[in-house]
């Protein structure tokens, strides 16, 4: 099952790029500074508050970009196993039909 092992290549391909693009997500936020961290009394506190959103928030991006990174490479490998399944009933049923054992 050529047709599947060349889809299960493609998935692992796109399970290496995520994973490698996975930390640039770490470099999205922009820095502190642009929230006014420093900033005196409620703005200050507001600023640091949404900058720890931020942070917080392209952190999971990026741990998920790993988990789903995870899951392409599971699906590659299913993809895998489903194909030599296929190929040996296949080659067996050939067998079969010539009346081998």
């Amino acid at each position: 099952m050529e047709v599947l092992r060349r889809f299960a290549n493609r998935l692992d391909e796109a399970a290496d790029r995520l994973s490698a693009t996975a930390p640039a997500a770490l470099h999205l936020a922009p820095p502190a500074s642009a929230f006014g961290v420093d900033a005196p009394g409620c703005l200050g506190e507001l600023g640091r508050a949404l900058y720890a959103e931020v942070v917080a928030a392209t952190t999971d991006r990026g741990r998920e970009a790993r988990v789903a990174a995870g899951w392409l490479a599971e699906t590659a490998d299913a993809l895998r196993a489903a194909g030599d399944a296929y190929a040996a009933s296949d080659e067996a049923a050939r067998r079969r039909l010539r009346g081998e054992p």
